[in-house]
């Protein structure tokens, strides 16, 4: 640790870097892989216990993916920590390749599973308001009228850091009655578009893909066609006609709401730990030629890694198999802590370096292994679907005609997204845009005005009785 640092503060300074650069990337490749081999047989582990149990589309995309990560794993872990064998750069830059496809696919299946996240998030608010038609609990009007206004100001006020009121407002805009025209909802958009006058042209764009993806006008590659039933349930709920709703059909439109919302959450988690053990298993690849190990640390990693490929296919473990497999585990305690902390302590000379020692690395023969760490560091980010291969920098400013632009093609697909949907959905849509916007509030007496004027003008008992209970959960939590 001491050395690393010591290195990494010569670096720095301009020191010695003809020997410090090639030191400081074998050992941080070194810590980086350590780390990953860790925690990829502990979640490997998991991951194989928890697919066993699941069924459904999902678990049969990722048991493929699982066995073409069996191959992989197979190849460049078990046989050369354990048999000995030596794999050459040619197969494992193939590994890489096919690796690489993989994680590709599981990020485009995530964008769609999110997908469905954000519009059954918009149906969940529309069901949340027409379940109160059919509850027999009496309403403190008074309370509605007098007292939850203040409750939803002192929840927002009480605490002055500024992050923490600017998403307190967010999850109190998202759920209090709107009563917004379409044109007060696209003057408040378009203030913030205006916002990104004068910022690099990323910065609008992460923004309209944002707004984008939760206002639900932005459609992944095989939307329809994966998760066919979840498609045919989203569609059923969209068009239903909750004006006239019956018990019978609004509690059937739940069950179904429950069915797509538990289906995504399980299918979230489950591609999420397929992209840790993506991501580990890359970094384990692409710092091989340069990583130095603790021997017995990978011997321990690789033959847990080797006893849960041989358990995938029985139907359950024996005692024995599992005790092995967990006594294993104990040699990592404490590992990990220590690995983070030389990483953490050591990555910002990363930047550095790709800002200020080009030529260096180059005049050392160092810039491809330069490239896979920058690569490494993305992958062990804790951002699991972050993409590897740096965008072209576009360096260029947002003029305020782009921001018009941007702003107007965005208004011309929400016009559209609103004609085809009921007015009780469109609010739903509009409270999940505007809850994402940058705060549009100057001062306390704005924030107060718009929360007081929505309250009064919803006339929809259900609604307030729904506000009313929203909002305590907000409050209480």
């Amino acid at each position: 640790m001491a050395e690393l640092n010591a290195i990494a503060k010569e670096i720095c300074k301009g020191k010695n870097l003809d020997k410090n650069l090639s030191a400081y990337i074998n050992s941080m490749m070194s810590c980086y892989s350590r780390l990953s081999y860790i925690k990829f047989s502990m979640n490997y582990y998991t991951f194989c216990d928890v697919l066993r149990e699941e069924s459904g589309e999902s678990a049969k995309e990722l048991g493929s993916i699982l066995s073409a990560l069996d191959g992989m794993i197979q190849e460049n872990i078990v046989n050369t920590v354990l048999e000995g064998s030596q794999t050459t750069r040619r197969p494992r830059e193939e590994s890489l390749k096919r690796l690489m496809e993989l994680r590709k696919s599981v990020i485009d299946t995530m964008e769609i599973v999110t997908a469905y996240v954000d519009r059954f998030l918009v149906l969940e608010h529309v069901l949340n308001r027409v379940e109160f038609r059919f509850s027999e609990e009496p309403f403190d009007e008074a309370y509605y009228d007098d007292g939850l206004l203040k409750d939803i100001m002192n929840y927002i006020l009480s605490d002055r850091d500024s992050v923490v009121m600017n998403s307190r407002i967010a999850d109190i805009v998202g759920q209090i009655p709107l009563r917004l025209t379409k044109n007060k909802f696209f003057e408040l958009v378009k203030d913030a578009f205006m916002l990104y006058r004068g910022q690099e042209t990323k910065s609008v764009k992460d923004f309209v893909y944002m707004l984008d993806t939760v206002s639900g006008v932005y459609e992944p590659e095989s939307f329809a066609e994966r998760f066919a039933d979840l498609y045919e349930i989203w569609k059923r709920l969209l068009e239903l006609n909750y004006k006239e709703i019956t018990k019978e059909a609004f509690d059937k439109a739940q069950q179904e709401l429950l069915y797509a919302t538990t289906y995504l959450t399980k299918a979230s988690d489950l591609y999420v730990q397929m992209m840790e053990l993506i991501n580990d298993l890359a970094v384990i690849l692409l710092s091989a030629p340069f990583a130095f190990h603790d021997q017995k640390e990978i011997v321990n990693s690789a033959a847990i890694i080797r006893s849960v490929m041989e358990r995938q296919d029985l139907e359950a473990d024996s005692e024995e198999e599992l005790s092995d497999i967990t006594d294993r585990f104990i040699f990592f305690e404490g590992k990990q802590e220590k690995l983070y902390s030389q990483i953490s302590a050591n990555d910002y000379v990363i930047d550095e370096i790709d800002k200020s020692f080009g030529q260096e690395l180059s005049d050392n023969r160092l810039t491809d292994a330069f490239c896979d760490l920058k690569k490494i560091a993305k992958l062990s980010s804790g951002s699991n679907f972050v993409l590897l291969e740096e965008e072209a920098k576009d360096k260029s400013i947002v003029t305020e005609e782009q921001a018009d632009a941007l702003f107007l093609a965005y208004r011309d697909k929400m016009t559209e997204r609103f004609a085809g949907s009921s007015q009780i959905v469109n609010r739903a849509v509009m409270s999940a845009v505007l809850s994402s916007l940058p705060v549009f509030f100057n001062n306390v007496n704005e924030i107060m005005t718009f929360v007081q004027t929505s309250l009064e003008q919803c006339s929809d008992l259900a609604e307030k009785k729904a506000c009313v209970s929203l909002m305590r959960m907000i409050i209480e939590e």
